[in-house]
């Protein structure tokens, strides 16, 4: 290496930079992907916990509405997701396997019983005339649970194009 003003190298005028190795391109999406996957398993682990600070709130009951069975199933899904945080920095095969069958499990299993069972209410309320814009919406929870309905479809159909892309580019 050479400074501005000190001495060059024997043989060179400096312009012979271009043979000097790069980070290949595969390695610099790693980084990317990892990074996405981090913040997307953080983003889960604060949801768990807003959701288990709820469980907690409810049985002291400091609030009316207490969580539903299948919120807290879906709670377990924190292990899975510590499997995938401790997965990404080793490159860990086998806890990613372990992370991603847990979070078909214990994560996506409960948000689609859970989906199914706010969708059918929703239905069932608007049969019977009971839509958000009368003063004769009786549940106030459904107004959140249409609120979770809605997050788990915009966060399945954002996975699913982003899995679309990835096997897109793989081939």
């Amino acid at each position: 290496m050479s400074s501005r003003g000190g001495p060059r190298a024997a043989g060179t005028d400096g312009s012979d930079f271009t043979h000097r190795e790069r980070v290949a391109s595969h390695y610099r999406e790693s980084v990317r992907h990892k990074l996405k996957v981090k913040v997307c398993l953080w983003i889960h682990l604060f949801f768990v916990t807003c959701v288990v600070s709820w469980y907690g709130l409810a049985v002291l009951r400091l609030v009316k509405a207490a969580p539903q069975p299948w919120m807290l199933v879906w709670c377990i899904s924190a292990f899975a997701a510590l499997a995938g945080l401790t997965a990404i920095p080793k490159n860990k095969g086998t806890m990613m396997y372990v992370f991603a069958f847990g979070n078909l499990v214990t994560g996506i299993g409960p948000l689609m019983y859970g989906a199914s069972f706010i969708l059918t209410e929703v239905l069932n309320n608007y049969s019977h005339g009971i839509i958000p814009a009368t003063q004769d919406w009786r549940h106030e929870a459904s107004v959140s649970k249409s609120t979770w309905l809605f997050k788990f479809q915009l966060t399945l159909s954002l996975h699913i194009q982003e899995m679309k892309k990835t096997l897109l580019d793989r081939v």
